[in-house]
């Protein structure tokens, strides 16, 4: 049993060890995509393996950070959307609170999900520094970023609303400065809407 674990484990870390080169390989092509979008074909995602993928991409962030992960989604949730998309959009929103958290009291990171209406929310909430009103209302906008300099190029969420767009979805941030910031994304159910065959598996691309 614990040589199971073990070999399951270190399939993982190899797995995903690729899958990062080919991060760093795509992100050319990802800042290309930002200038010249490229709708691709949407279909129905599972979101409890995505966030999955997402939470194993971050494992030694979050470890070295001392920072607590809750994932709570039901099973069996599916979205119209992109795998590689949706990854990306994740995993650039949990980089952004592990940043954020940075010397805070308490180092926490929520994600859940909830259906309504044929709708799919996905909260991403971290106990981090929070953000004004005036920083939220740019927070999307090309090259603006509340990092240090040198810290991040401010393309991130720009890219992830792009995304979200192209998914026929959309994103929203609520925060209270030193309290909390929480990003929603909101998609289609793929049980309301119809989809098209799955896309190839994908690598996603971090920017920031």
């Amino acid at each position: 049993m614990l040589f199971r674990s073990m070999a399951e484990s270190v399939s993982n870390i190899t797995r995903d060890v690729g899958e990062g080169v080919d991060r760093v390989v795509a992100i050319v092509s990802d800042l290309r995509t930002f200038a010249h979008p490229d709708q691709r074909a949407l279909h129905p995602v599972d979101v409890e393996r995505i966030l999955t993928k997402a939470e194993r991409f971050l494992a030694r962030d979050m470890s070295d950070g001392n920072i607590q992960l809750s994932i709570k989604t039901e099973p069996g949730l599916h979205i119209l959307a992109d795998d590689r998309e949706v990854l990306q959009v994740l995993i650039n929103l949990m980089q952004n609170s592990i940043d954020a958290l940075q010397g805070r009291p308490v180092k926490r990171i929520d994600v859940s999900t909830e259906s309504i209406d044929g709708s799919v929310f996905v909260h991403v909430k971290d106990t981090g520094v929070g953000i004004s009103q005036e920083q939220a209302s740019k927070i999307f906008d090309p090259f603006y970023t509340t990092k240090e300099v040198g810290k991040g190029m401010g393309l991130g969420l720009s890219i992830c609303y792009r995304m979200m767009q192209q998914m026929e979805g959309d994103i929203e941030v609520e925060s209270m400065p030193g309290e909390y910031t929480r990003f929603t994304l909101v998609f289609q159910s793929a049980r309301t809407a119809h989809a098209g065959p799955p896309s190839p598996a994908a690598t996603p691309t971090l920017v920031s």
